[in-house]
């Protein structure tokens, strides 16, 4: 007895000396049953100013629920006199951190006050810790927060949803909402009323974002909690980190993948009710909660299987139109002829056959077919009737992604040049596939899909560089007349053999005019003498490349407008031995590439 009169007369002289002035931190559970969590309610409310002067005995009557009222009211709260999660949580910031005032300069310490005898771990949200020196009167904070969470409805799943045989959908979620500070989220519960891993190989829980929290997979009981014997199961997100800060609002979703070969769905469909049951929280003061949700979502799960939509595309990677470059004495290997994109929709696939037209004028110029996905050869085809067969294939087809299909041959030695360009019907006895339920994909896409026409020449010519600009007016009297202009271009020769233009402008170049007049006056080359230059003759050495410029005039009509452009680039094996462009050679010509070679004049 001496003994505690001797407590408090120190304690009663530390505070006049310091001159201690606290409000406590109280931390309320999700339901306020007991008397002492109502007494501590009241001590709380009795805090406001002005107090309201409850009787701090456990009892709620009309004077404490209209005090409660009156503190929602302050707080911008619905004024309902219940205590909610935003209720409890505001009277606990109410209530949180220590005021001391010393008065003078000197050492300030935070005291723990734990009310109503509380341990400091059970209900007390401050430790004693020392702040420093201050001068005057000091508030000292907390320096965390004891938030929590509520979850309601979420519209971020649809209620009553189809799910085919394998196929993925969210089906369950959830909204939370944090209060007063940031939440972990450490646990999530989800209920099945059937046998979860006879329907779904695996649930994944994620949050509105994407962001994939847990994935579980499941393949017996082991994997679920059975709660009620063959009607209620339980699948737990155990171990996570998610934190939930106020005004974010997440949406937390489960996802279900449905078996691809189940036979547990009857052929009327299987109902499945299902849906995020609890949540364990965790506050930043460490105090852990168990948030009930209870919502439930109906989906049924249909025995017909998710069958697989092709469609098929010029892959981008395919050679543009142009000329191939192969050789005049040997086989030149490995040769691009065209690529093809294949995609599998709804459900994944596995090509097993494709058959693909070669259309040449003489397809014994190739052999040896091969077909490569991803760099890598998957199968030889075999050529009869102009079509070339790949099988006994087993390529998977990713779901919703793009597979190229690349077509290679050999090309026997061309001593002149040839064509070929590819061709794929997109129907079923083209394209052999076999999707993830072993079922026959449908078409979604029709007809047939042909790749670029390739130039097969041993005398290849590439073109780079071309430009054509419009320059001054031609004028005659006081009328624009014509125009000068300038066409230019670089020729490369990436054949092993000699190449050759004529050095008249007119049987170098074709052109074409829309109206009016315009020719190609004269040539300048760079480097402007080269070995093997003759008479009617510019050379571009094996390996070598040269430029050439072309003053031009255009004239027209007043009110008119011409249009003059380079349709073609003309070239020979051998020297030419006339002006008008005989050869003894090989001739052969660019067609394409020639675009810059353009102009529009106005008149």
């Amino acid at each position: 007895m001496l003994k505690n009169k001797l407590i408090a007369g120190a304690i009663f002289a530390l505070a006049m000396f310091v001159g201690i002035t606290a409000s406590a931190a109280y931390t309320f559970p999700s339901k306020i049953v007991t008397k002492q969590q109502k007494m501590d309610v009241q001590t709380v409310l009795n805090m406001m100013t002005p107090t309201p002067g409850l009787q701090v005995d456990g009892s709620f009557g009309p004077k404490t629920i209209a005090a409660v009222k009156a503190f929602q009211t302050s707080k911008g709260l619905v004024a309902d006199g219940k205590i909610g999660p935003m209720t409890r949580a505001a009277l606990e910031a109410f209530a949180a951190g220590t005021t001391v005032s010393t008065g003078t300069t000197g050492t300030t310490t935070t005291v723990a006050l734990c009310p109503n005898g509380m341990t400091l771990a059970s209900n007390c949200s401050v430790a004693p810790t020392t702040t420093g020196t201050t001068t005057g009167t000091t508030t000292v904070a907390t320096g965390s927060t004891d938030g929590s969470i509520t979850a309601s409805t979420s519209s971020y799943v649809s209620s009553g949803i189809s799910i085919k045989k394998g196929e993925t959908k969210d089906v369950a979620a959830v909204r939370l909402q944090a209060v007063v500070g940031p939440v972990k989220v450490t646990r999530v519960d989800v209920q099945f009323n059937v046998r979860p891993w006879l329907f779904f190989s695996q649930v994944t829980l994620h949050d509105n974002t994407g962001k994939v929290l847990a994935t579980k997979a499941l393949s017996s009981i082991a994997d679920t909690t059975e709660i009620t014997v063959g009607s209620l199961y339980q699948v737990r997100f155990d171990g996570l980190n998610y934190t939930v800060t106020p005004g974010t609002n997440p949406d937390l979703a489960v996802g279900a993948s449905v078996l691809a070969a189940t036979d547990k769905i009857p052929s009327e469909g299987q109902p499945v009710t299902t849906g995020i049951t609890n949540l364990r929280t965790l506050s930043e003061i460490g105090y852990a909660d168990t948030v009930t949700y209870g919502g439930i979502n109906n989906v049924t799960l249909t025995s017909t299987g998710s069958v697989a939509d092709l469609y098929t595309r010029i892959s981008p990677s395919s050679p543009v139109a142009g000329q191939q470059v192969v050789s005049l004495t040997q086989t030149t290997s490995d040769v691009t002829l065209g690529a093809f994109s294949i995609k599998s929709a709804n459900n994944s696939s596995t090509l097993n056959t494709l058959s693909v037209a070669v259309n040449a004028a003489d397809t014994t110029d190739f052999s040896n077919y091969r077909l490569y996905v991803a760099g890598q050869s998957v199968a030889g085809g075999v050529l009869s009737a102009g079509t070339v067969t790949f099988s006994n294939m087993t390529v998977p087809l990713a779901l919703d992604t793009w597979t190229d299909l690349t077509i290679k041959a050999d090309i026997k030695a061309l001593p002149t040049s040839t064509q070929v360009y590819l061709g794929l019907v997109s129907d079923a006895s083209h394209v052999v596939v076999t999707d993830a339920n072993y079922g026959t994909p449908t078409f979604g896409t029709s007809g047939t899909r042909s790749t670029n026409i390739l130039t097969l020449t041993s005398n290849s010519v590439a073109i780079s560089n071309a430009t054509a600009t419009l320059g001054s007016a031609i004028v005659q009297g006081n009328s624009t007349v014509g125009y000068n202009a300038t066409y230019a271009f670089t020729l490369t020769n990436n054949s092993n053999n000699d190449l050759y233009v004529n050095s008249t402008p007119a049987a170098f170049v074709a052109t074409t005019k829309t109206s009016g007049t315009a020719t190609l006056t004269s040539v300048t080359v760079s480097p402007s003498t080269v070995n093997g230059d003759d008479t009617y003759s510019y050379a571009i050495p094996a390996g070598t490349a040269r430029t050439f410029s072309f003053p031009a005039s255009i004239y027209g009509s007043t009110g008119s407008a011409v249009t003059f452009k380079a349709t073609g680039i003309n070239y020979s094996t051998a020297v030419y031995t006339t002006i008008g462009g005989a050869t003894t050679g090989t001739p052969g010509s660019i067609s394409t590439g020639l675009s810059a070679l353009s102009l529009t004049a106005s008149f």
